[in-house]
């Protein structure tokens, strides 16, 4: 007896389609007398493109002539393949096809030549109806729209690609902020498995896939097609097109890793003040204290220095004025952005002038070169430019609400680019209770 096995293909997730195809090749096998064998079934998955090794496909050519079938049975010769490539892999199987529309049996040369001519055929088509979508959305690009609708639903958007998702797209705000101020790739991974966000797959964060999220122009509002900018999106920007500009520098030096939790806030950042070396966390007698790491010259506790330092600091920037001039100050990364826009937009010029006839080929390859050479420049001076986080902090609004939601790691940098903490022993011998004078706080702005 002829032992018969089905191939079904969906390029679409679509169980209805596989369920008929299967349906109507195990009609065909039962007309022929043959007997049923194995089911190869690949949903999802395109036939104009390489089917990698795990596929059904793979499977099934790896069981030609080893006595598993003796036929294999498609609805119709595209759900089998789409290109020559896969044909020509057939043929050199031995492999026998039969298809519910029409036998093809291609071990001899008619049916050999006739499947031939039915995969160029498909091959046209495809590559014609590729060639009518991208001329489709370079059309709706070139009028401010999206080239199409996403595949899958873009982080911090809705399935359309142009409404925001609230919670999203607050992580995504944060996560842009906390990156350019130092953080890495994995701790902003890290924190949004720990809250529960997968990706649009349903897989946990890394830092590739923070990278890349990070890395799109949607998020600021661009439309981008084929790498390129080509024109301001009809939805509204998720973060500010400077801050994005400057993750997307540092992204393309490669900034990846886990940076290690702080769990103190003066921990390694204030001194000694006796031999100036760093004071440290640990604990005695039940009670956590700061002391010297070297030679435990002095020794405080932990919570009044906290107390103290973080008192000193928001009296101090909730004065008026000081928020504004702290920002000015540590913003430095300001005129590199500016920069790097001019340089853009002369970019874009000069293709108008050349599409004008105003500039020769020679002439734009010799400018534009000139320009993208600083253009590369100034972008690794950004990538390298660590953004401060009191520019974020400060124009928070409420200072101390911005700082209660902050984590520690924050306050411990915000608090290090601003302050020299040094803790000096107490001349008040036997003196048990805590004297803010052994505490010195010196403003580095």
């Amino acid at each position: 007896m002829t032992v018969a096995a089905i191939y079904a293909r969906q390029s679409m997730d679509v169980s209805e389609g596989i369920a008929r195809q299967l349906e109507r090749a195990a009609a065909y096998i039962d007309m022929r007398g043959w007997d049923r064998g194995p089911e190869y079934v690949d949903n999802d998955t395109s036939a104009t493109k390489t089917r990698g090794p795990k596929t059904a496909w793979a499977r099934m050519l790896n069981e030609v002539g080893t006595g598993a079938f003796d036929v294999v049975v498609a609805v119709d010769l595209d759900r089998l393949l789409r290109t020559t490539r896969d044909l020509n892999t057939l043929i050199e199987r031995g492999a026998r096809v039969a298809t519910v529309d029409g036998e093809l049996d291609l071990t001899t040369a008619d049916g050999e030549f006739r499947a031939t001519m039915l995969a160029g055929i498909a091959r046209f088509e495809t590559r014609r109806k590729a060639e009518r979508q991208i001329r489709a959305n370079e059309h709706r690009v070139k009028k401010g729209m999206q080239s199409t609708a996403p595949k899958r639903r873009p982080f911090g958007f809705e399935k359309d690609g142009i409404t925001h998702r609230p919670d999203e797209a607050k992580m995504l705000r944060d996560a842009y902020r906390q990156f350019v101020q130092g953080r890495s790739q994995g701790w902003i991974a890290k924190r949004w498995n720990d809250a529960g966000y997968r990706t649009s797959g349903g897989k946990p964060w890394t830092n590739g896939s923070i990278g890349h999220t990070l890395a799109n122009p949607r998020n600021m509002g661009v439309l981008a097609y084929n790498g390129a900018e080509v024109g301001k999106a009809p939805w509204k920007p998720i973060v500010s097109e400077d801050l994005w500009r400057q993750a997307r520098a540092m992204l393309s030096v490669g900034r990846t890793g886990m940076t290690r939790p702080s769990v103190t806030l003066l921990g390694g950042i204030a001194v000694c003040g006796e031999c100036g070396g760093p004071m440290v966390a640990s604990q005695a007698h039940g009670r956590r204290i700061y002391v010297c790491r070297q030679f435990r010259h002095v020794s405080r506790i932990q919570g009044r220095v906290d107390e103290l330092v973080t008192g000193v600091l928001l009296s101090y920037l909730e004065r008026e004025g000081v928020g504004t001039a702290l920002t000015a100050a540590h913003d430095p990364s300001r005129a590199l952005l500016q920069e790097g826009d001019a340089l853009r937009a002369r970019l874009s010029e000069l293709a108008s002038l050349f599409a004008d006839g105003k500039l020769t080929a020679d002439q734009v390859a010799v400018a534009s070169d000139r320009i993208r050479a600083r253009l590369k420049s100034v972008e690794a001076e950004l990538a390298a430019d660590r953004r401060s986080p009191v520019a974020d902090f400060l124009g928070s609004g409420d200072v101390r609400e911005a700082w209660e939601r902050a984590d520690v790691a924050t306050h411990r940098m915000i608090v290090d680019e601003l302050l020299k903490v040094t803790i000096k022993k107490s001349h008040a011998k036997g003196q048990k209770i805590f004297d803010p004078k052994t505490v010195a706080i010196e403003w580095r702005t």
